[in-house]
């Protein structure tokens, strides 16, 4: 799978790209939406700008070079695109889902997913820039 262009919307190819991504550079079960959170600021770079640091914005705009200004969808859970990638993965066998810890966590099939170069790099890139903004990456809830 290859992303599509930057200036379009994230398709389901992308999200899935992005959410395998995210569980590898994470390396053991994620909390759900804290996976979402991350994938969604992968294929969503600019969820991200408010918490850059000046250093940071070097990524930043070498990642968003030639993105447009566009709408997104911060209800990003239900949208088609969502729906069909995390359903594709659920029906490869690359994402398994815990639904009683609410967690994420790859299948063995996910070993097939080329992940190599934007995506391994920018989901390394998010969950430094989440976690170092005080996002608790952690799978437990607070009551």
């Amino acid at each position: 799978m290859t992303p599509s262009h930057p200036s379009q919307p994230p398709t389901a190819a992308d999200i899935q790209l992005a959410v395998v991504a995210v569980l590898r550079a994470y390396g053991k079960p994620l909390w759900e939406r804290h996976a979402r959170l991350a994938a969604g600021c992968c294929v969503e770079p600019f969820w991200l700008l408010p918490l850059l640091t000046d250093n940071e914005m070097d990524w930043w705009v070498l990642c968003c070079r030639g993105l447009g200004v566009r709408q997104t969808q911060w209800l990003f859970t239900h949208t088609d695109e969502w729906c069909k990638a995390l359903w594709g993965l659920q029906q490869r066998g690359e994402l398994i889902e815990h639904t009683v810890q609410l967690e994420w966590t790859l299948g063995e099939a996910a070993a097939g997913v080329d992940t190599t170069g934007w995506p391994d790099d920018r989901a390394a890139f998010v969950l430094q820039v989440l976690g170092r903004a005080g996002f608790d990456l952690t799978n437990e809830v607070m009551l």
